[in-house]
């Protein structure tokens, strides 16, 4: 990092360090790591400052908080989050970039101020630290790695892995790293080129699409959201519906959010519990109970039949993608499908 400097806002001092060119650039606004250390680490040399340093231009402010005396993280949400308003007003930081990190008791800082006002952070990085898993629902569409080590001397707690599996549902950018270190060590193997990566491909407003004229389509099972051209929007308004198996181990996912995000539209007569969805080249009249459709009046047998659950139409997944013109792929360690546009000579 080019400079540090030491401040102290709302009684809590921190150190602040600039990526070089950052005195060179008067109108620009740069993308900021909060940095919450661990009880008895050094702000001054820290392993995410030394990996800033490897970082080929790297374009972040980092700014690392000292924890006062007697209190932990955890308690200082508020002044925590005082500081990040004024950070933000005296530097010039691009609000939508702004992302936490910390590393045991920092890590649960990190996660405890990040699930408080999840809005604030385009990125969450926890290390090495407990999860709570009702706290980590408040970060379902904020996107979190988590490392930890296997070598840590105490085994992760029951609750944790009830948090990391809830944040594996519920959050559709969620990561999770073992590492084979311990302490400083585990550091190096965090804060590479391959996390300031990731974090700079996000904002707050969800994936920085390097392709814009891509529009992936993500859906995990029993998740209420589901990721549009890297943006979250709800599976089913009202979060009614949600990707699911059948009876018989098929797909089916509500109908109406998912056919407009495939470039259709759907009209439904209940009379014939009938729907009847439009894309370019294709007309697919669907019956609900019935596992047979019309593709342009011709009849073609689908997977499953579309069901009515709860007032929510569903459709089979499978058929519809394909039959949109698109392709996918479902990863069933991960509870994950991903649908996407062939692209020719690709």
């Amino acid at each position: 990092m080019a400079d540090r400097r030491i401040q102290e806002i709302d009684s809590i001092n921190y150190d602040i360090f600039y990526p070089k060119g950052y005195k060179d650039s008067e109108d620009k606004k740069w993308p900021m790591i909060l940095y919450l250390h661990d009880k008895n680490e050094n702000t001054k040399s820290s392993y995410i400052s030394k990996g800033l340093e490897k970082y080929n231009n790297s374009p972040f402010i980092l700014v690392s908080p000292r924890c006062p005396e007697g209190f932990v993280w955890t308690q200082l949400q508020s002044e925590l989050n005082n500081l990040l308003d004024n950070l933000l007003d005296r530097y010039p930081v691009d609000k939508e970039r702004v992302y936490i990190s910390g590393k045991g008791t920092g890590g649960s800082g990190t996660v405890f101020l990040s699930s408080i006002y999840p809005e604030r952070f385009a990125g969450v990085v926890p290390v090495n630290c407990e999860l709570d898993p009702i706290i980590v629902q408040n970060l379902y569409d904020v996107p979190t790695w988590v490392f930890n080590s296997n070598k840590a001397m105490v085994p992760p707690s029951d609750e944790k892995q009830k948090a990391e599996a809830k944040l594996g549902i519920f959050n559709l950018y969620s990561k999770f790293t073992i590492t084979n270190s311990t302490g400083k060590r585990i550091d190096e193997n965090v804060y590479t080129k391959d996390l300031f990566d990731w974090l700079l491909s996000f904002n707050t407003k969800g994936l920085i699409a390097k392709d814009k004229s891509q529009k992936e389509i993500t859906l995990m099972l029993e998740n209420p959201y589901m990721l549009v051209g890297g943006k979250v929007c709800q599976v089913e308004p009202g979060n009614k519906g949600t990707l699911t198996l059948d009876v018989k181990g098929n797909l089916i996912v509500p109908a109406d959010t998912l056919v407009k995000n495939l470039g259709g539209n759907i009209e439904y007569i209940e009379k014939e519990k009938r729907m009847t969805i439009k894309f370019k080249s294709k007309n697919i009249d669907i019956w609900i109970g019935n596992p047979k459709a019309k593709i342009n009046n011709k009849e073609k047998a689908m997977e499953t039949a579309a069901q009515s659950i709860k007032g929510v139409r569903y459709i089979p997944l499978k058929f519809i993608v394909e039959n949109s013109g698109n392709k996918f792929q479902y990863d069933d360690t991960k509870r994950k499908v991903l649908i996407f546009k062939e692209v020719k000579g690709k």
